[in-house]
Formats: structure tokens, C-alpha cells, sequence
């Protein structure tokens, strides 16, 4: 059909490596936790004035927990960039249990993805897009997180109802959450 139509297919393999993906959830990651979204309109806008210690403070990294629900390549690659850059400790949650894994970075397996929304400070989603994971953060579920915590997607915009998410972030209770289906319709925080 696209030849038909004079459209050209092409494959891009190797260009989004599982690394690189990992690498953008920690950029996102950062970006929400030192507001750096934030920080950029506040000086385009012209509120800044000067340095003042108590502006913009943004929210430590290490030594915090990290939440990974699917621990597959990409939250595999993620994992160790937060253990080893970052010493920050790991959950997380996946259909199968990796022993090695935990033995070599020191992460802990959950059995439920409740389990992991209650104890991490971030949580940063690596799922498929399946019947059984669309909408897998609701509103119930993003309840559980920890007040202030933060919610990075880089899986299919799907897996998080984005009206549950909108209205979590309006509400103050959790501290941001950012994927790109979302990023014209809510502000990240």
C-alpha cells in the first residue's frame, strides 16, 4: 500500500538501542528532578532577577530508590546507569524474576507493581503495550506512589492513563511525571 501511494518505508536498525532509550528515561528523569523544565521558562519569562538560594530547588537523586517496572533490556540499562552513576538503589518488578541481576547490583525483586509505586522515589515504566498493561498507572495505582515522587514513561503512551496522571500532578500529589504523548496536553512538574 505505501508503494502505491509513493510513500517510502525504511528501517533505522541499531538507532534506538536499548541504551539510548535508558538514556533518555535518565535525561527525563533528571529533567523532572532537578526542574530544569522549570527553570528554563523561569528565565525566558524574565523572573529571574538574580541568585537566590531558595528558588527552584530541585529533588536529590542519590542514595533515593528507583522503581523500574519491566526489567527487560532497556530497565536493565536503566538500573545500572542509576546504581552505578547515580548509587541509587533499585526495585523492581517483571514478569520474571532476574537473580543475577539483583546479586550484581544489588536490586530487589517486588512481586506486584504496587509494591514498587509504594517504595520508590521514581519509578520509570519499560513494559510492552498489551491488553494486560494498557493503563497499567491509573488512578488507583498512582495513588500508591510516594507523595512526590516522580513517573518517567518511555514505554507506549498507553500503559499510563494520561487523565489519571493529568489530575495526579494538578493535585500536587505526586511531583512530576513526563512522557511524550503527554507533553502538549500537561505540564511537567
Amino acid at each position: 500500500e505505501a508503494e502505491k501511494r509513493g510513500v517510502a518505508i525504511t528501517n533505522t536498525p541499531g538507532l534506538l538501542t536499548p541504551r539510548t532509550v535508558a538514556e533518555f528515561a535518565f535525561a527525563n528523569m533528571l529533567t523532572l528532578a532537578k526542574r530544569l523544565i522549570e527553570a528554563d521558562r523561569y528565565i525566558k519569562t524574565g523572573k529571574y532577577s538574580g541568585w537566590d538560594p531558595m528558588i527552584l530547588h530541585g529533588v536529590q537523586i542519590e542514595g533515593k530508590t528507583l522503581g523500574i517496572v519491566g526489567l527487560g533490556r532497556i530497565g536493565n540499562h536503566m538500573a545500572q546507569q542509576a546504581v552505578k552513576g547515580f548509587g541509587m538503589k533499585v526495585i523492581y518488578s517483571d514478569v520474571v524474576r532476574n537473580e543475577k541481576f539483583e546479586a550484581e547490583f544489588g536490586a530487589v525483586y517486588q512481586e506486584s507493581v504496587e509494591e514498587v509505586l509504594k517504595e520508590a522515589d521514581f519509578v520509570s515504566l519499560h513494559v510492552p503495550l498489551l491488553d494486560s498493561t494498557r493503563h497499567l498507572i491509573n488512578k488507583e495505582r498512582l495513588e500508591l506512589m510516594k507523595p512526590g515522587a516522580i513517573l518517567v514513561n518511555t514505554a507506549r503512551g498507553s500503559v499510563v492513563d494520561e487523565a489519571a496522571l493529568v489530575e495526579a500532578l494538578k493535585s500536587g500529589r505526586i511531583r512530576g511525571g513526563l512522557f511524550g504523548c503527554l507533553r502538549k496536553r500537561a505540564k511537567a512538574r
